[in-house]
């Protein structure tokens, strides 16, 4: 674990010394959240008081898509060999990876708290609110781990990064209440983890804020060890049909 945070960390801060991902992550989150108020704005309807923690978990899963970016990137430098072969599991060496996309997003919660103040939107700050932002972090780098066993292989694997952000916004709540989706997409919604972090940012207590977040971490362990033996056959197959490089 220390291995794996000391990676993650490091990670971290080269990503966000790379314009590309530290523009991701400061707009993303502010655009969702412009995009929002406008919208509610233009139907009269009051701007939610937690619509910066909402328009934060957008942001964070959209920089958790930069898992795919990422391992292109290391592709591009010629370190994606490298790294394969690490004495270290796969899962540490491309978990602290996937992980490090994830929690560069959490540059995005103060941002949009300040916007929201700016346009006199209100917000409210709460305990429950620190437990959502680390409910949030933990479900996208679940997400991001698989994703990335998934992009080791694919070399061409940037073409579907876009096509990834919006299908989560959509089924998780993020954009579209929960109750507002056809019942069959409820259950099917709540296998991905991201689902119940956002459900635990709409609960008015901190009990059920909590309870959804012990949700959104057991969910996530579930993906986290998928991840590890998802990271592992994908580093056998792309070792052997040799799509760790450029050529």
């Amino acid at each position: 674990m220390r291995t794996l945070a000391l990676l993650t960390w490091f990670h971290g801060r080269q990503l966000l010394r790379i314009p590309f991902f530290a523009h991701q992550c400061v707009s993303s989150a502010l655009v969702f959240e412009v995009l929002r108020t406008l919208g509610l704005s233009g139907f009269g309807r009051a701007v939610p008081h937690d619509l910066w923690l909402v328009a934060g978990i957008a942001g964070v899963w959209s920089t958790t898509t930069l898992a795919v970016g990422i391992i292109g990137f290391q592709r591009f430098q010629g370190t994606l060999e490298h790294m394969a072969i690490s004495t270290l599991p796969p899962g540490i060496v491309f978990g602290s990876l996937a992980s490090a996309a994830a929690l560069i997003g959490l540059v995005g919660f103060p941002l949009t708290l300040a916007a929201q103040f700016v346009t006199g939107g209100h917000p409210t700050v709460t305990g429950g609110s620190v437990v959502v932002i680390a409910a949030c972090v933990i479900a996208c780098s679940a997400s991001a781990s698989v994703l990335a066993a998934v992009f080791v292989v694919l070399r061409g694997a940037t073409v579907y990064e876009s096509l990834i952000v919006t299908p989560v916004w959509l089924a998780s709540g993020v954009v579209i209440p929960l109750g507002a989706l056809p019942d069959w997409i409820v259950p099917v919604a709540y296998l991905f983890p991201i689902t119940s972090a956002v459900s635990a940012a709409d609960q008015p207590d901190l009990m059920t804020t909590v309870a959804f977040s012990f949700l959104t971490a057991a969910t996530s362990a579930v993906w986290f060890v998928a991840a590890g033996i998802a990271m592992r056959a994908a580093v056998r197959r792309a070792t052997i049909s040799g799509t760790l490089g450029l050529s």
